[in-house]
């Protein structure tokens, strides 16, 4: 069984007023993370997935922050989340993923990726997550195949990985100058990491690297592809099949091109927002089509289950009708 939900961030548990409207969840002042709480965040995915039928055909799921366990850990309200969890999902089937931290110094080949992923397995863990998401280096056109596969096979991401079953989703990047915003490029690269994981004898390990598809990353990456739409409409076309295999996660938002503006596809709602200002509403529309597009792709060569069908939709302020047009789009799509 898939999945279907969407991001929490962590602002929601620092009492941000646009995510406590946005999510309509019924507090005074601020968002407590007791049981109380995120029994009542759980109540919202099941209504989403309620109102779009899906229930039943895919189980619900979250993807929040790493800054999400870390801060539950910091002020001791992990038993809260787990006993809310432990309710809901004794009625559906449910999943938490996790986005890796990712400041530019937590990167892979930033010096200490081994100590981070370390820390995100751990933080991946209170949440009784399945998958972490992560970001390859962003701003690098060199080749960076082998540094990579060489960082990947070391003795300490090895042994961390042996010791979890965690996956990581490798997610696309969205800047075209970007080694890892090419499609073909992350697939070569899971190739030559599963032939040294073969070599040093841990084929297995292959299973837990994945991928995410990022599909405003992708939008923005053609949009701005300096060899032209036709060369990156080329390399979707070949290469995103071939990725399609290995998808974990989802993150689906759309965007005009120009910017990764983290909206939820075809919803105009908000348009008249500052958040939205400057955002181009006709290539918008047009965009959201091909982000279906490439889901349909996506489901047509899929291979793996318990996918998470996830909805990035960080542009505040959001709506939980929007998620559930989107959903209804994902239900006509899977029938």
């Amino acid at each position: 069984m898939d999945y279907f939900g969407w991001s929490l961030w962590h602002e929601l548990l620092l009492g941000d007023p646009k995510w406590i409207n946005s999510m309509d969840l019924n507090v005074e002042d601020e968002f407590m993370p007791d049981y109380d709480g995120w029994k009542q965040v759980f109540s919202k995915l099941d209504y989403v997935l309620e109102k779009t039928k899906l229930k039943g055909i895919l189980g619900g799921c979250f993807h929040t922050s790493s800054r999400i366990p870390s801060i539950l850990q910091s002020v001791d309200m992990e038993e809260g989340l787990h006993k809310a969890t432990a309710e809901y999902k004794s009625k559906i089937s449910f999943e938490f993923g996790m986005h890796s931290t990712f400041g530019l110094n937590d990167l892979p080949l930033a010096g200490r990726y081994p100590e981070v992923l370390e820390q995100d397995i751990k933080l991946c863990s209170i949440l009784g997550g399945t998958s972490i998401v992560e970001h390859p280096p962003p701003r690098t056109k060199e080749n960076i195949t082998k540094p990579m596969v060489e960082l990947l096979t070391s003795e300490k991401v090895v042994n961390l990985l042996k010791n979890t079953e965690i996956s990581l989703s490798w997610e696309n990047m969205q800047n075209y100058k970007s080694f890892f915003g090419n499609l073909q490029n992350l697939v070569d690269f899971r190739n030559a990491l599963g032939d040294k994981l073969n070599e040093i004898g841990e084929p297995q390990l292959i299973k837990q690297h994945l991928f995410c598809l990022d599909t405003g990353h992708l939008l923005v990456w053609r949009h701005k592809q300096r060899k032209g739409k036709r060369y990156a409409d080329r390399i979707i076309e070949e290469f995103l099949p071939k990725f399609a295999k290995y998808l974990k996660v989802y993150h689906i938002h759309a965007n005009d091109g120009r910017n990764d503006n983290h909206c939820t596809p075809f919803s105009l709602d908000f348009f008249d927002h500052p958040s939205r200002r400057g955002i181009r509403k006709k290539r918008f529309t047009k965009y959201s089509s091909l982000v279906m597009e490439w889901i349909k792709i996506c489901e047509q060569y899929k291979r793996l289950e318990g996918r998470h069908i996830h909805i990035e939709a960080l542009k505040m302020p959001f709506s939980l009708q929007q998620f559930i047009s989107f959903g209804n789009r994902i239900k006509n799509l899977l029938e």
